[in-house]
């Protein structure tokens, strides 16, 4: 095996960053640093340089990316990234940011907080450590791998392709390409001696149970818990139904029924965005801020209907799973049930 000792330390790192923080009531998704980290990978790949400058355009997007793929909140905060992924200690540093007014930088270490104005007027510039970005450019491979293990540890599949598309970040989604990059990523893993490379901490596509999806269509007798649809291709089974999970399984949701829904591709992909969560009563919440043309009224005709029985009650969608997407995912308020 190559000597892999500054590509290992490097992901190290990156598996250090907090995925969630601790609730009572469950973990509290914690995606800033992630987008932060993707939209510099995107930048190196892109542009061969990490630098980003946190100016009005940066805040804009960085703000639009959240509001996608964040916590649903008022108010998103890009800066708190910015500022609070740089470290004192040296040996876990993984972001680094100067400003054009000098006298100021001794605040970014010594854990002032900073508005997204005064990281304006400051001019402040983040960036990778250079030895990481020189290295990141030598091995493409790194890049993609880095962008997966994120991915996997903070989002569900179904919304993968979109965050790359909206960061203009390339990885090649192919079932072979997936393998040769967790091939990579465990041969780095088992070089470090952090925790993230404990059997817990694995890549998520290694940890989950293949048998959750049989066991989540079944108990909606193989058709969306939402709409009904049972489509099927001959005898070559359902097409378009997937077993969608209400907790992540990147922020320890379980691979249940209980934690599972039956859903045509098109409610997953809505469920996972927070364009339609749950109440604890069953029904189906649809976001006021979902709009379009005609045929979106199919979906905001949604609101307040009973979602489909399962089979067996222990089946039915645990109200603790329920609650969760609703406070971690769905983007409300919720439409006026119809």
């Amino acid at each position: 095996m190559s000597d892999f000792s500054q590509e290992a330390d490097w992901l190290r790192r990156v598996d250090g960053i907090r995925q969630h923080t601790r609730r009572a009531d469950g973990g509290q998704r914690a995606p800033n640093k992630p987008l932060l980290l993707l939209y510099a990978l995107a930048l190196l790949q892109n542009d061969h340089t990490s630098v980003i400058v946190y100016n009005d355009t940066y805040h804009k997007k960085m703000e639009n990316l959240l509001s996608a793929f964040g916590r649903p909140q008022d108010a998103q905060q890009p800066q708190l990234a910015f500022r609070y992924m740089t470290s004192n200690q040296e040996i876990n540093r993984l972001w680094q940011v100067d400003t054009n007014k000098g006298a100021d930088i001794e605040a970014f270490q010594s854990g002032t907080e900073y508005s997204g104005f005064k990281l304006k007027k400051l001019e402040a510039v983040g960036r990778l450590p250079a030895s990481d970005e020189a290295m990141l450019l030598e091995r493409p491979d790194l890049i993609r791998v880095t962008a997966r293990r994120l991915l996997d540890k903070n989002w569900p599949p179904s919304l993968h392709a979109d965050i790359c598309d909206r960061l203009g970040l390339t990885l090649d989604l192919s079932p072979q390409a997936i393998m040769e990059d967790m091939q990579l990523s465990a041969e780095l893993a088992a070089l470090t001696s952090c925790e993230d490379s404990s059997d817990d901490q694995q890549d998520s596509r290694q940890r989950r149970d293949p048998a959750f999806r049989k066991l989540v269509l079944r108990a909606y007798e193989y058709k969306c818990a939402i709409c009904k649809w049972d489509g099927r291709m001959g005898t070559g089974g359902t097409v378009a139904l997937e077993a969608a999970h209400l907790r992540w399984h990147s922020s320890g949701g379980p691979d249940e029924p209980s934690n599972g829904l039956a859903l045509c591709s098109i409610h997953h992909k809505l469920l996972d965005f927070g364009v339609l969560g749950l109440t604890v009563e069953r029904r189906v919440l649809v976001s006021q801020d979902f709009v379009g043309g005609e045929t979106t009224k199919r979906v905001t005709a949604l609101s307040g209907k009973p979602l489909e029985d399962t089979q067996l009650p222990e089946h039915t969608p645990d109200e603790d799973h329920i609650l969760w997407h609703e406070r971690e995912v769905f983007k409300g308020p919720a439409r006026p049930f119809v």
